[in-house]
């Protein structure tokens, strides 16, 4: 396993086009609903992934980089990670010829943004 996590090759994210992370304000009180409310939407990412031919993953390794890491990422102060994924094109499927957009909708109550990897 040491020799994995010492090239330069993208074990994490597995070298995926899109990292998405959706983020909640930090809130105790609210803080189990905004984590369901995370998981279904990246429920519903991870079915739209597959109807467009794509491929997704849930990404838990990324949860233990550090605060520091994840502020350089884009992560707001004042809010927490809740769901790491990936979606990019599957190495043995077929994609379908369709125009994929994404969306990134924010409001006081729900954060989601993409980074695009290179």
């Amino acid at each position: 396993m040491r020799e994995q996590f010492s090239t330069e090759r993208d074990v994490i994210c597995y070298n995926a086009p899109v990292l998405i992370f959706i983020c909640t304000p930090n809130d105790k009180q609210w803080g189990d609903v905004h984590l369901a409310d995370s998981i279904l939407a990246a429920q519903n990412m991870f079915l739209k992934a597959y109807d467009l031919g794509l491929g997704s993953c849930y990404m838990g390794f990324v949860n233990f980089l550090s605060e520091s890491v994840l502020r350089k990422a884009g992560v707001p102060e004042g809010y927490t990670l809740r769901v790491p994924l990936i979606i990019g094109h599957r190495r043995r499927s077929r994609v379908r010829d369709e125009g994929i957009s994404l969306i990134s909708r924010g409001s006081s109550s729900f954060l989601c943004f993409f980074i695009i990897l290179s």
